[in-house]
């Protein structure tokens, strides 16, 4: 059978009892293709609210093999922790303050300018 590469970032959460948590997910084109690395942070901003933000403590590139079916799935997987919550909000304040100052369209933002011209080099 053909490997799968998956398309997504998965990221996931060390519990105290020792198990991973699965918090979500991220398609590797939204991060333009680009893993985050190990002090990256990723956050999620719904509205007014900062919901959570991750540092990442590790990220692995998981290739996973059925040796009877001969299948085979690799995908990003980012361990990472959450952000205490104060740091959160000061972040979303400091972002709604570049929203606010751009037109609703993420092109029009400063650094996604600056990545398409990168692309197109």
């Amino acid at each position: 059978m053909r490997p799968i590469i998956d398309d997504a970032v998965y990221l996931l959460t060390l519990q105290d009892d020792g198990r991973y948590h699965l918090e979500g997910s991220h398609l590797l084109a939204d991060l333009s293709g680009i893993v985050p690395a190990p002090g990256d942070r990723v956050t999620l901003a719904i509205d007014e609210d900062v919901t959570s933000i991750f540092e990442v403590i590790s990220r692995h590139f998981v290739r996973h093999l059925r040796l009877a079916s001969g299948d085979e799935f690799s995908a990003w997987v980012l361990v990472a922790q959450e952000v205490d919550q104060l740091e959160a909000d000061e972040l979303l304040k400091a972002f709604g303050t570049l929203w606010k100052s751009a037109p609703r369209r993420p092109s029009n933002l400063p650094h996604m300018k600056t990545a398409t011209r990168l692309k197109r080099e």
